[in-house]
């Protein structure tokens, strides 16, 4: 049985057929069509970051400085201005999960998507579509439908940069004639502002999108009527969602691997991986043993459900509200690539981890610097607590693409939203204690009423600055000091007069000499900075030695009558003339 008869195809097959509707077709894996937009433009980050992977349209001369000639199929001595259309090749995987058909109308929908955009190229390039046909198009679709349509290319990472008008225009018309043509149930779901359709319709008319969908129907690909995927109407509330395939035959050398992965990784407390690993193994295994395989991964999850109650705490009164919360996410987890809800799953194991490990910190600087009065290595538990809120804000930030129903999505949100705020909650509450005794500590202590309340003002806003960021810095405290209602007392008035004993009761000596005293060993902003990187190791970070003295020269001159009397009276004033002449006599000459 040759590849053209069997029930799926190779990679060499489907570039035939690809090329018999259109010449200009090339297969390149997914790794060189990520290098080619890197180099084309300009777009930084890994792979699965770069937009618009699917298919792209180039002209040849522009690809040889990233691509091999042997890879795009042209003679040694080929260099011309001619348009290629580059589609990202099936990876082996997918070749051997997906039948020949699913494959042909996938091609199919991608070579038509990259079709639309040469059309769009070369009616631009020929004078039919200027920039005032594209300002009128854009104004019949409405300012704000426009502003929607770029906001869903963008969250679908199908934009491709500068992402301007043309770039949204020409996008919006490839991927709003593939749904029209090949998943039409889809146009609700993808452009939900955009009524009525037959408008948009008439608008793309000129590109003629039922011609092109006949020219590049490859050989053997289905109706696409009678393969589109089941999806709800438009009003209904489920989204869509792929359906797992099956391999046509088992694969022992692949379960093995499988199966030796899911081991390995369940040995380290690796659980994520392990249920995905045994999930994925189900596909590959004889019809007896896959139940088996998915009820192993279904306790892998199970397993990381208790563990995260007791990260998180009960936030939920039912019992066994992870478990059926999590549960739905492991089949879309499993699939090829990336999934975001793997992804999802990956930090929510991290927040065990964050809640099970303890932290430590290497600091060779900090231990020669103290005279190994501080450990080389010491713990940073307060760290904790903040990887442990970083990794929930991040799996909530993910909720908004997994592919669940909606009670199935509301089930699971309200359970991460309840972790989250449980977690804020305990971060300010172990941290409230921390921040209010080191300022009290350094001698930022309430006199009075209104006092307290801005001292309570300055501990709530350090703390909205870690759950914000993470981490505070020297620049945070003092730019909280400086809205603050406790302010800073001058250099050399730390100490109350009826404390003060020997020369520091002099009335000129005695202050200058504490004040100097102060600005060697520190201020109350310096020696707070010093303290919370302590208290807060791990979380506060100390400021540079070149802020530091900063600080210190500003105090001399601000924090000080002198200082204060020497720039109203004499820096300012005198400064400013010299810096006004100086400038008049380089405007003159």
């Amino acid at each position: 049985m040759t590849a053209a008869d069997g029930p799926h195809l190779d990679v060499l097959e489907l570039s035939r057929r690809l090329r018999a509707v259109e010449p200009a077709v090339r297969l390149l894996p997914a790794r060189l069509m990520g290098r080619v937009l890197k180099h084309l433009y300009q777009v930084h980050g890994l792979g699965w970051q770069v937009p618009h992977r699917h298919c792209l349209v180039v002209r040849e001369k522009d690809l040889l400085p990233v691509v091999d000639r042997v890879d795009l199929d042209l003679p040694p001595e080929s260099l011309s201005e001619e348009v290629l259309i580059l589609i990202a090749a099936p990876t082996p995987e997918e070749l051997a999960l997906l039948s020949r058909e699913a494959i042909l109308l996938r091609s199919w929908r991608t070579l038509f998507h990259a079709r639309v955009h040469l059309a769009l190229e070369q009616q631009r390039a020929r004078g039919q579509l200027t920039d005032r046909d594209l300002r009128e198009r854009l104004h019949q679709i409405g300012p704000s439908e426009v502003e929607d349509i770029r906001q869903v290319l963008r969250q679908e990472e199908t934009l491709l940069p500068p992402g301007d008008d043309w770039t949204v225009f020409v996008e919006f018309a490839a991927v709003y004639l593939e749904l029209r043509h090949f998943d039409q149930a889809l146009l609700p779901w993808y452009f939900p502002t955009l009524r009525p359709f037959g408008a948009i319709d008439r608008l793309l008319k000129e590109v003629e999108g039922g011609r092109l969908l006949a020219a590049t129907r490859p050989e053997g690909a289905p109706d696409p009527n009678q393969w589109a995927k089941e999806v709800p109407a438009a009003d209904a509330e489920e989204p869509v969602r792929a359906e797992e395939p099956l391999p046509v035959e088992p694969r022992p050398e692949k379960l093995g691997r499988l199966l030796s992965r899911a081991e390995k990784a369940r040995g380290r407390g690796n659980v994520v991986r392990a249920a995905l690993a045994s999930q994925r193994a189900a596909r590959w295994a004889p019809s007896g043993e896959r139940d088996q395989l998915r009820s192993a991964a279904r306790a892998d999850l199970d397993g990381l459900a208790e563990r995260l109650q007791a990260a998180v705490g009960d936030v939920h009164p039912e019992e066994g509200a992870w478990q059926q919360a999590l549960a739905p996410l492991l089949e879309q987890a499993a699939a090829p690539g990336w999934p975001v809800e793997a992804r999802l799953l990956y930090d929510l194991q991290k927040v065990c981890f964050d809640h099970e490990r303890e932290l430590y910190a290497v600091d060779l600087v900090e231990w020669g610097l103290s005279l190994g009065r501080r450990p080389l290595q010491r713990p940073v538990p307060c760290q904790r607590a903040v990887l442990l809120l970083k990794h929930l804000r991040s799996a909530v930030g993910r909720l908004k693409s997994v592919r669940l129903s909606t009670e199935e999505c509301w089930a699971l949100s309200s359970l991460l939203v309840a972790a989250r705020k449980r977690a804020q909650e305990r971060l300010r509450e172990s941290f409230r204690p921390l921040v209010r005794g080191t300022l009290e500590e350094v001698g930022m202590r309430p006199g009075n009423l209104p006092e307290r309340v801005a001292q309570n003002k300055l501990v709530e806003e350090l703390l909205d600055r870690i759950l914000e960021r993470g981490f505070l810095t020297m620049g945070d405290l003092r730019d909280a000091l400086s809205r603050n209602r406790l302010k800073l007392p001058d250099l050399g008035e730390e100490v109350p007069a009826g404390r003060k004993s020997g020369w520091a009761r002099l009335p000129l000596v005695g202050g200058f000499l504490t004040g100097l005293a102060e600005f060697w060993r520190g201020d109350r902003l310096l020696r707070a900075n010093q303290r919370l990187a302590e208290t807060l190791d791990g979380v506060y970070r100390r400021g540079e030695i070149y802020l530091r003295w900063l600080q210190r020269l500003s105090a001399v001159f601000f924090g000080t009558r002198v200082g204060r009397w020497l720039v109203l009276y004499l820096i300012l004033p005198f400064g400013g003339a010299y810096l006004a002449l100086e400038g008049m006599q380089h405007l003159i000459h």
